[in-house]
């Protein structure tokens, strides 16, 4: 199974077929009171000329948050991305600005800091001819990208390197996209809105994403909080952004994982997902008219501040 956007199940726990599916919400506890954490402790009041105990240690803040460890892998220090989208696919163009702007954007500049990842490039864009079919298999998404990236119909770095390039297939409405098999079978829209992954066989092994135009389940008020339906196209940025962040962190995640946490880490913060965008699910923030992902802060998290970044309108 892919690193993916999952669509939580109520009641009925992680990726169970049948289940009524809706979004539910984790909020992380609220930063404490400023002084909350810390105590003055003045040593107490002595007579005269006895000597004064001496003082209390400083007390030490601690997190309440883990840092999502660097498992060794490699990541992308700067993203180069190709939109695949198809050619009468109505979001097509959207689509491909969406991935110029992300590869660019502040956005990713500060969801990226704490991890190497900086400013990336737009490489190109391909527009496959037709329509897109009805129902497509993630072994036959892989197949399709390695055979273009053989014979050179997908654009790729001027040095022939694979480990800073990312393409991402826009999947258009309609379409239904599965992963796994007859013991177990996930799909679009019903069970996750995209993932990311590696294919093909080194030195020409690459990264890539999938982002499905899901009929969206969730809705945000104001400060950008989930409490019902955002719209297709704003889903799909989140998406998209989620699965950037993701792959530019963890590009190989089955093969050489790098920013994730892995079963043997004993974390329980693992049931909201392993990388970094799954840490902060159904936590965004709306930037140059998109509505994007936060991500998981180390730096933040370390001392103690609200770990998902950049912050909301509001603050938290």
């Amino acid at each position: 199974m892919k690193a993916c956007v999952w669509v939580l199940v109520a009641s009925c726990g992680w990726m169970v077929p049948g289940c009524g599916a809706r979004v539910v919400t984790w909020t992380p506890p609220d930063d404490p009171p400023p002084g909350a954490a810390v105590d003055a402790g003045l040593p107490p009041p002595v007579d005269a000329g006895t000597t004064a105990p001496a003082p209390a240690p400083a007390p030490v803040l601690h997190s309440r948050f883990p840092q999502l460890p660097d498992q060794g892998g490699p990541r992308m220090h700067h993203p180069q991305l190709v939109a695949i989208t198809w050619a009468d696919d109505p979001r097509a163009a959207a689509d491909e600005a969406l991935t110029r702007y992300l590869a660019g954007s502040p956005w990713l500049a500060l969801v990226g800091q704490d991890y190497g990842v900086g400013a990336g490039t737009m490489l190109g864009a391909v527009r496959r001819p037709g329509a897109a079919p009805a129902v497509m298999t993630d072994a036959e998404i892989e197949a399709g990208l390695v055979a273009d990236v053989r014979e050179g119909v997908l654009p790729s770095a001027a040095d022939g390197r694979f480990d800073e390039t990312l393409y991402i297939v826009f999947v258009p409405g309609g379409t239904r996209v599965t992963q796994g098999n007859d013991t177990f079978r996930a799909t679009s829209c019903m069970d996750f809105l995209g993932y990311h992954g590696a294919a093909g066989v080194a030195p020409s092994r690459f990264a890539y994403a999938v982002a499905v135009a899901c009929d969206d389940p969730i809705t945000l008020d104001a400060m950008g909080h989930p409490v019902g339906g955002v719209g297709t196209d704003s889903l799909l940025q989140v998406t998209t952004s989620h699965e950037l962040i993701e792959a530019a962190t963890d590009p190989d995640p089955l093969v050489a994982p790098a920013y994730e946490f892995r079963p043997s880490d004993g974390q329980p913060w693992t049931e909201f997902g392993p990388e970094i965008g799954d840490l902060c699910a159904e936590r965004y923030v709306p930037m140059d008219g998109y509505l994007l992902q936060r991500a998981w802060s180390n730096r933040a998290a370390a001392e103690g501040r609200f770990p998902c970044a950049p912050l909301s309108p509001d603050g938290t």
